[in-house]
């Protein structure tokens, strides 16, 4: 990593298993040259603590409550966007490689017209990396994914009202209309879980939590309501994908109250 090209690395924890944590830690800070642990209010804030201290180049921030994924990663750019070249945002259950930022990092070096790239994701514990073809994108997972500064600059931070969910998409679609690309990288590929792993008869599926589920609906309203004339046939892919949810929730999970909560969403309403 050039000198003058300084990387800031943000991780947002909310009662994290601790050693999968800390070998997160120990794996991103290796290639960044500042990274923030932002925690939202676990229960184990003070073992977060203690795993942070080995580490020279990690700073942990400890909120009082839950701020959400929007305000935390917001919280370290506002101090710090004049000190980085590039930033990187991590969700806690993200495993990475050694080099993996800096082959993201690579792609924004080569390519100006980019102002987001991000890796493909596997399940493995070991993927295999196929090609090295970049391809562009509406949206992508924000987990490891490495942004220009001067886009945090130009368009402004997260979306802090979306809180979880959908909080990548919205920002990705602002940085398409600041005239800007969105990427994803096949030549690096991650181990990242996109929720809780289930399986009924032959069918595999990812599972959320009613809360989860709340912000799902309300967050997928949004952001039909704000994008669609930009970018019609992204949400219209979204809206399809979201029916497949609703499909699973009724059929697969069997779960009126996680519809209740997503239809609660849906309606813009308080949650229960």
């Amino acid at each position: 990593m050039m000198e003058q090209e300084k990387l800031l690395g943000i991780l947002i924890s909310y009662n994290p298993d601790l050693q999968n944590l800390v070998e997160n830690i120990a794996l991103i800070s290796s290639q960044v040259t500042v990274l923030y642990i932002v925690d939202n209010a676990s229960t184990n804030a003070i073992h977060i603590e203690e795993a942070c201290k080995p580490f020279h180049n990690v700073t942990l921030i400890k909120n009082q409550t839950n701020l959400g994924l929007g305000k935390a990663y917001n919280q370290v750019l506002e101090i710090q966007n004049k000190n980085f070249d590039y930033f990187v945002t991590f969700d806690q259950d993200t495993k990475i490689a050694a080099n993996t930022i800096s082959k993201l990092t690579e792609v924004l070096q080569k390519n100006s017209a980019i102002g987001v790239v991000g890796p493909s994701f596997s399940r493995d514990v070991e993927p295999e990396i196929k090609n090295q073809e970049i391809i562009y994108k509406k949206g992508i997972i924000q987990s490891c994914a490495v942004f220009r500064m001067d886009v945090y600059k130009k368009i402004g931070g997260f979306n802090e009202e979306y809180f979880i969910d959908s909080i990548d998409f919205e920002y990705c679609l602002r940085i398409l209309d600041a005239k800007l690309k969105v990427a994803l990288y096949k030549g690096v590929v991650i181990n990242h879980e996109l929720g809780t792993s289930q399986k009924r008869g032959s069918i595999e599926y990812f599972s959320h939590n009613k809360l989860r589920n709340y912000y799902i609906g309300r967050n997928h309203v949004r952001i039909s309501k704000s994008f669609f004339l930009k970018h019609p046939m992204f949400i219209l892919k979204k809206n399809f994908f979201f029916f497949l949810h609703i499909l699973k929730i009724i059929f697969l999970e069997k779960d009126t109250e996680k519809l209740k909560y997503l239809v609660i969403g849906m309606l813009q309403k308080p949650m229960p």
